[in-house]
């Protein structure tokens, strides 16, 4: 059985806390809080079995046998140490547990924690139950269809993702970086965070997309996308919510950059009806040439909220510079 973070105080010592880098998160972390760390190129090939994976120097191999030893809401953190298509990983990787904490730790050249699956999948999948899971620090892939993290069901909430990158690197591929599934029962974006993360141009499709098939009752209500960077690819977009009256009240889409090919392709995409705010967002040509508003920042809604975005360094101020 899993050890708390307090049992492995009393077993390990204080210290133990240093050693295995989690002061800075202490802060979140409960008594009954479980602390796990995985490496898929572990050449000890134990699986964490002398220390249940909780002790760095002894990892489990792969990220679902560091969720299997989670307990739902009792904010359990999972360590990434150094990963890439680790050997016996189950794909997509399931999280249907709350208040789970995946983190790639990362060296000092940046994140090594590379998750790309195998086949065409997403890489993690949410399902019922996935409440206030965070997800930091990894460079993550997904199949050619498939986006890298997929909210597979309706209903999740609180979903933190900050840090990551997503299509950024040579193989790290897919055709989305963040989507919610289709459907009745399609995932929702609740009061989800979005933050500091990179979208790259290995993406096929979108950085972020909330499809028009999607009929979930709350779909992106409160959630916030802010201060990530896109990389479009031709033909594509960074931001795309093609889902009509699609509802980001209490939310908003604020201080992102995007990169847009002068060739084809936006910033920020909005099916009819979509209401929120979008404000502190700048888009830039790759070849900085001249760009159009309306090339960029497409929108059939009727109900969106613009503030002060930028195209090119110029300010627009009216909302009709928006409509394509």
């Amino acid at each position: 059985m899993a050890l708390t973070i307090k049992e492995a105080v009393r077993k390990w010592g204080p210290e133990y806390l240093a050693i295995c880098g989690l002061a800075k998160y202490f802060p979140t972390m409960n008594s009954e809080s479980h602390v796990f760390f995985v490496d898929g190129t572990d050449g000890v090939g134990d699986d964490g079995v002398n220390t249940g994976g909780q002790l760095p120097t002894e990892p489990f191999l792969t990220i679902t046998k560091a969720l299997s030893e989670c307990t739902s809401a009792k904010n359990d953190f999972i360590f990434v140490i150094n990963y890439y298509q680790a050997t016996g990983e189950t794909w997509p990787i399931s999280i249907s547990k709350g208040q789970v904490h995946i983190i790639g730790i990362g060296y000092s050249s940046g994140p090594w924690g590379w998750v790309q699956p195998t086949g065409d999948t997403a890489a993690f999948a949410l399902t019922t139950g996935a409440d206030g899971v965070e997800i930091a620090g990894l460079e993550i892939g997904a199949g050619a269809t498939h986006a890298g993290i997929e909210m597979a069901t309706s209903g999740l909430w609180n979903l933190h993702v900050h840090d990551c990158g997503f299509g950024t690197e040579n193989g790290m591929t897919g055709a989305y970086g963040i989507r919610t599934s289709d459907g009745t029962t399609g995932g929702e974006l609740i009061n989800a965070l979005i933050e500091n993360n990179r979208f790259g141009r290995q993406l096929t499709a979108s950085g972020i997309e909330v499809p028009a098939a999607l009929t979930g009752p709350n779909d992106v209500e409160g959630c916030i996308i802010r201060n990530n960077k896109f990389e479009v690819a031709t033909g594509n977009v960074g931001i795309n919510v093609p889902k009509t009256t699609a509802s980001f009240a209490d939310g908003g889409i604020f201080n992102n950059t995007f990169l847009v090919p002068a060739e084809a392709g936006a910033a920020i995409t909005f099916g009819a009806g979509t209401t929120g705010i979008v404000d502190g967002n700048r888009a830039y040509m790759l070849d900085e040439s001249t760009i159009l508003a309306a090339e960029v920042y497409r929108t059939g809604a009727d109900g969106m909220s613009w503030g002060q975005n930028y195209v090119s360094g110029t300010l627009l101020l009216l909302e009709t510079d928006y409509t394509a």
